[in-house]
């Protein structure tokens, strides 16, 4: 018999919508992962052999720090701390020096986790009361947690106890990996950014006199279909790198690994490992990269 943790409703501010150099928006799955992992590292102090394998995400509520400028959509930047302008020097030519920073969005959101547990002669008491005291110390894709509406620690034995689970999660969207959809749009022949692109597309669809008559996706699949990062590819042979966070690895240059996801309600799949991402590494071709089991049935 399974046991799963589930975190409801967790308030977080301020976290960061660039999962990745091509993709901003939801947090991607390795920032999800790394707080899972965060938390386990916490958890094992008071109990010793816990592991967090995997976990599952819904979202419930969204709030981009965005605002509208006609058509465009610009991400709303403040320079931390403030400055006054009498205090801001001039360069040669009488221009004021701004505080640079850097660019990088933010989003406030509420979120549920669903995550495996695995260890012996656990006390679900103890290790409700444990998450509940760790939450305010992680950060959750570099924002920051206020805490969650409620945790609870449950076995899961049959496909009844999955479906309770899953309605834990309600309302919202869990994003689920549909790398499926490029697999068979990459048979046809086309690279793996053609094939992601032509899901995400949208063009405008045009009547027969050629005036436009709304907007839709290039293809014809049904959902909410979004980039989603999940994961890194090696780009040189591992080695010591100058300056390295950790002397006692081997380190490397690395890329994003970006695949295509769908937000989908919990009470539509029948299945609990659907939501659940783990990470898969392929040392051979240098992917470490987050997966799950949902095909889009």
């Amino acid at each position: 018999m399974d046991s799963y943790l589930v975190i409801q409703k967790m308030d977080v501010t301020e976290a960061s919508m660039d999962s990745c150099p091509i993709v901003n928006g939801f947090p991607g799955v390795p920032a999800i992962m790394g707080f899972v992992h965060a938390l386990q590292r916490k958890l094992q102090s008071g109990h010793p052999g816990i592991l967090l394998p995997l976990a599952g995400i819904s979202c419930h509520y969204f709030d981009p720090g965005v605002h509208k400028t006609g058509r465009e959509t610009r991400l709303s930047l403040s320079k931390n701390p403030p400055y006054l302008k009498k205090h801001v020097e001039k360069d040669k030519n009488g221009l004021l020096k701004g505080v640079p920073f850097i660019e990088e969005g933010k989003a406030d959101m509420r979120v549920s986790l669903i995550i495996k547990i695995l260890g012996e002669d656990l006390s679900f008491k103890d290790l409700q009361k444990g998450v509940q005291a760790i939450l305010p110390l992680l950060r959750f894709a570099g924002g920051t947690i206020w805490g969650a509406e409620n945790i609870v620690c449950r076995n899961c034995g049959d496909e009844e106890d999955e479906r309770h689970l899953l309605r834990l999660l309600m309302p919202g969207f869990v994003l689920v990996e549909r790398r499926d959809l490029i697999e068979q749009s990459m048979e046809d022949g086309k690279d793996a950014l053609d094939a992601l692109l032509d899901h995400l597309e949208v063009r405008r669809v045009e009547d027969e006199n050629g005036q436009t008559v709304g907007w839709g996706r290039k293809t014809e699949e049904p959902g909410w279909l979004v980039p989603i990062a999940v994961g890194y590819r090696a780009i040189s042979e591992t080695g010591q790198v100058k300056n390295q966070r950790d002397p006692e690895y081997p380190h490397c240059f690395a890329e994003n690994v970006v695949t295509l996801g769908e937000f989908v309600m919990p009470i539509r799949l029948d299945r609990l490992g659907k939501v659940l991402w783990q990470s898969n590494v392929d040392e051979a071709s240098g992917l470490f990269v987050y997966t799950n089991q949902n095909k889009g049935e």
